[in-house]
């Protein structure tokens, strides 16, 4: 039996185990998306070696990936909906692995992109002002190095930030006197 997608995403009231039931699934089509492609590429690279015609091969990685889109907007969706930092940081992870993965293919959607960066920048701004808040109000050290480590993310990405001196500030808080 072939999963062409995973279409079962939403969020309502459910409990934690339906959250947590939904991105395993996910996560298992995103498994299962990347070993199919994998494997066709790897069957088109073997007969470019022999010398023979891998087109058939390489255009099914390519519809793969397109399919897989599929799966992606819903994980996207399912963290923007939810709000959660977990839910948001799986999002995030499984959303620049596609984009990754079809920029080294060669394949081009100015939509995808646009879409994917989007709701990267969306994320991390979310997270990031999740962990800003939990800096201020526990004075957790720990909150201070999560934030830095998501405006490193962010700026990695080229995505701007809207924390500023907001960051600046809770790492002066924490620093450890000479």
């Amino acid at each position: 039996m072939q999963l062409l997608h995973f279409s079962g995403v939403g969020l309502g009231s459910g409990s934690d185990g339906y959250l947590t039931q939904q991105l395993v699934n996910i996560a298992d089509v995103q498994d299962l998306t990347s070993s199919q492609t994998s494997y066709w590429l790897n069957k088109a690279r073997s007969k470019q070696l022999l010398g023979q015609d891998s087109s058939a091969e390489t255009d099914r990685a390519l519809e793969i990936m397109d399919e897989a889109y599929v799966d992606i907007e819903h994980l996207m969706q399912l963290g923007m909906e939810s709000g959660n930092d977990s839910v948001l940081r799986c999002a995030v992870t499984h959303a620049l692995g596609y984009e990754r993965q079809r920029q080294l293919l060669g394949t081009d959607s100015e939509g995808e992109t646009a879409a994917v960066m989007s709701f990267l920048a969306s994320a991390v701004s979310i997270v990031e002002q999740h962990a800003l808040e939990t800096c201020k109000s526990t004075h957790d050290p720990l909150a201070g190095l999560d934030l830095l480590g998501f405006e490193r993310q962010a700026q990695l990405l080229g995505l701007s930030s809207s924390l500023g001196g907001a960051l600046i500030s809770v790492l002066n808080v924490h620093r450890i006197p000479p």
